[in-house]
């Protein structure tokens, strides 16, 4: 089975409301889909989700990445992700630069080909018999404040059938008002919280007193908080890893392979949040876990702006490996439009994304715009 053509799309995705974070607001996204074609007739999908400030390349680059790759990739057999990889690495030395993104779309489309050739959901490829579960969290992006305890409830009501358990609350860097929003929350929600400062405390001891307080009046109903301080700035994490009395996770400061050594070697975060586009895709994501499993640093799965395509990719993964103790895993769920059709949406049951008992990533595309490009 040889790859004979590769398909490359934008996709623009809206979403249903504004998604605020300290210091980004999406109303859309522009992705890229990525249909890689066979010999043998079977095609595989995946999807891009740049955004430069924390995978580290833009559309252009993803873009540019993915064209370079399609070219040589084009007769290349497809039996194993280890014959393609290396190619991919390679076009990544020509050209410069690395896409995470891109390389995680590609392989996600040569996955979910190993998957439909073998009649296997590609958590099955990644050694699983069955999904194995974990508690996913849908986010409360900021907004007012004063409008916090709605927001919680109408999230409720929207997931009740859904068994949603664990709900994460941005937080704006602001003590008072992120004091006010996180016992807001839990007013109204009995389950777990979990918090994203998304970098917004450069001040270290200013969030160790705050994380402190909330823990003070909540004790461990917030399970953790991800990246409070400025990414890559390990010696600002650790030290408020060293004296919050809620974990810390990293997030931004996790993007690549090495930044994931130096927190394992640094005991910079008690966790990791694994985003196969930032790391870049499953074979990375797959050593990301490793890393993390020797030093009993906890590992989340998360995701960027990502459409159905890409969350199901993410699913897969997340429910085929061990050592995963939550995911992230819900931008599809709040978009307005999506390349997949309903019908083969990743599932939100028992309060985890459970992937579809389908061959490959279990998608099904509805009707797409005119390619970019066609490479054969």
């Amino acid at each position: 089975m040889r790859i004979c053509r590769i398909r490359i799309y934008e996709v623009n995705l809206d979403f249903t409301q504004p998604a605020s974070i300290s210091y980004k607001t999406w109303t859309r996204v522009n992705n890229l889909l990525t249909i890689v074609d066979t010999d043998d007739g079977l095609s595989g999908y995946g999807e891009a989700a740049p955004f430069k400030p924390i995978t580290g390349d833009s559309l252009g680059d993803s873009l540019r990445f993915l064209y370079s790759a399609a070219k040589r990739l084009i007769g290349e057999k497809l039996s194993s992700q280890e014959e393609i990889r290396p190619i991919l690495d390679k076009v990544s030395g020509d050209l410069g630069f690395f896409s995470s993104t891109g390389m995680a779309a590609l392989e996600s489309s040569c996955y979910d080909i190993a998957g439909k050739m073998l009649g296997k959901p590609i958590y099955r490829l990644l050694g699983s018999s069955e999904p194995k579960l974990s508690p996913n969290t849908v986010t409360i992006y900021l907004g007012a404040t004063e409008d916090i305890t709605d927001r919680t409830r109408d999230l409720l009501a929207r997931y009740s059938e859904h068994g949603l358990s664990r709900i994460k609350l941005k937080l704006s860097g602001d003590p008072e008002p992120d004091l006010h929003r996180v016992l807001s929350v839990a007013k109204v929600h009995t389950g777990l919280i979990t918090l994203d400062a998304n970098q917004a405390y450069p001040n270290p001891d200013m969030a160790i007193d705050l994380f402190n307080r909330i823990h003070d009046r909540l004790s461990s109903q917030v399970a953790l908080v991800e990246e409070p301080c400025p990414k890559r700035d390990l010696r600002k994490l650790k030290k408020v890893t060293d004296n919050s009395r809620i974990p810390t996770f990293a997030d931004e400061s996790a993007a690549t392979l090495d930044d994931i050594k130096r927190i394992v070697e640094d005991k910079a975060a008690n966790g990791i949040n694994l985003k196969l586009q930032k790391v870049g895709g499953i074979t990375r994501g797959l050593e990301a876990v490793r890393l993390a499993s020797m030093s009993n640093i906890e590992v989340m799965v998360g995701c960027m702006m990502e459409g159905g395509t890409s969350i199901a990719c993410g699913t897969n993964f997340a429910t085929g490996v061990d050592h995963i103790s939550c995911t992230d895993l819900d931008t599809d769920l709040e978009l307005r439009n999506d390349v997949i059709i309903e019908d083969s949406k990743t599932l939100f049951i028992h309060g985890s994304r459970v992937p579809l008992d389908r061959p490959g990533l279990g998608v099904e595309l509805g009707r797409l715009p005119s390619p970019i490009y066609t490479i054969d």
